[in-house]
């Protein structure tokens, strides 16, 4: 008698291990988006804080520029009375993944500013991705405490 699996045997495992796939595909998908929008808010905060530290250990204005349609916020210093990209090592100009969209409320507003005795301008910034999946940070304008509010669903 021999010893193995049959064709058949071996077509019928295939066949279940594709339909199992195919079942979890979707929620693989769903987690690596979550964790998108996760790093992306964290990402942010950090940026935050150093931009907080450094207008407070410099005693100088910044401003965090708010490029929604591109995904993109640029830390900015002033230079001669013109506003131009923060050169330093440690704070970088954070870009956002595809997929994540970045709003600012107000609505109207593009910048947000980073003052000497730590307080920053009063700004909700709200990351959303897939099926109104959001992150919202709350940028508290006196004490200058960034508040991030979970996965709404």
């Amino acid at each position: 008698m021999k010893r193995g699996f049959t064709y058949i045997e071996l077509l019928l495992v295939i066949i279940i291990l594709g339909i199992l796939t195919s079942i979890s595909a979707p929620s693989f998908k769903n987690s690596f988006n979550d964790l998108k929008l996760n790093n992306s808010a964290k990402r942010i905060a950090i940026l935050i804080k150093q931009l907080q530290a450094h207008a407070f250990s410099r005693t100088e204005i910044f401003c965090l520029e708010v490029r929604s349609q591109e995904g993109v916020l640029q830390p900015l210093s002033k230079v001669n009375f013109r506003w131009q990209p923060l050169k330093t090592r440690d704070i970088k100009t954070v870009i956002l993944p595809q997929g994540i969209n970045l709003l600012l409320s107000p609505k109207d507003k593009m910048r947000i500013y980073f003052y000497p005795d730590g307080s920053i301008d009063k700004t909700d910034v709200i990351l959303e991705s897939g099926k109104n999946r959001k992150i919202i940070l709350t940028l508290e304008d006196i004490t200058g405490n960034v508040k991030i509010s979970g996965i709404e669903q």
